[in-house]
């Protein structure tokens, strides 16, 4: 399973790339980091624009209807996941402002899909039963939280030709499973100074 994490830039607080704003002792995006590599083979980054200083991880960058946001993000990883010689066929996205994510995301994303394989083996369903896996909580959504198989290359593609942007009205097009976390917290949203504020100086991050 690879990992593919999107960087944002426009609401962080000091108008920096927020993948780069520092958070407990190191970036931001470390804290998310930390969080997935335990949990996936390989970690990629996917931003408009190359960042310096994460030498340390795969870019990806939108080859396809680039700037259009999260989902030409997936799209990109879904292209390179597709080339890739490692026969891997599922991809788990994140946003870059997500530092609490659950350190289990990817097996209970994976869960639905496993039927009787243990945790330990490897994803593998026939194309039908290729559904996508959202991540959900009792609050809302999160759609961009989500476990997409290469099979949706296409239809991504399509809706993104056909000028659609929104990550939810893509979920609404496509088989989905949305599976559902008891912790708020974890998915908690860094979009604005308010929200950076609250979370970056609790003792618990």
């Amino acid at each position: 399973m690879q990992t593919l994490h999107t960087p944002g830039t426009t609401d962080s607080p000091t108008r920096v790339n927020k993948a780069l704003l520092p958070w407990a002792n190191a970036r931001l995006i470390d804290a998310v980091a930390d969080r997935l590599v335990p949990q996936c083979s390989e970690l990629w980054i996917n931003a408009p624009e190359p960042l310096e200083g994460v030498e340390a991880f795969k870019q990806v960058p939108d080859v396809q209807h680039a700037g259009a946001g999260p989902l030409a993000g997936i799209l990109a990883g879904l292209l390179q996941l597709k080339a890739d010689s490692s026969h891997r066929e599922w991809l788990l996205s994140v946003p870059c402002d997500t530092p609490l994510l659950p350190l289990d995301l990817a097996d209970q994303l994976a869960r639905p899909a496993r039927h009787q394989q243990t945790l330990s083996s490897p994803l593998v369903l026939p194309p039908s039963l290729a559904f996508a896996r959202i991540a959900t909580t009792v609050e809302r959504a999160h759609p961009v939280i989500g476990l997409w198989h290469v099979s949706h290359c296409a239809a991504l593609a399509g809706f993104l030709a056909a000028g659609g942007f929104k990550v939810h009205a893509w979920v609404s097009t496509i088989q989905a499973i949305s599976v559902t976390f008891p912790d708020e917290n974890a998915f908690a949203n860094l979009n604005t100074p308010e929200q950076w504020a609250h979370w970056h100086h609790r003792t618990d991050v």
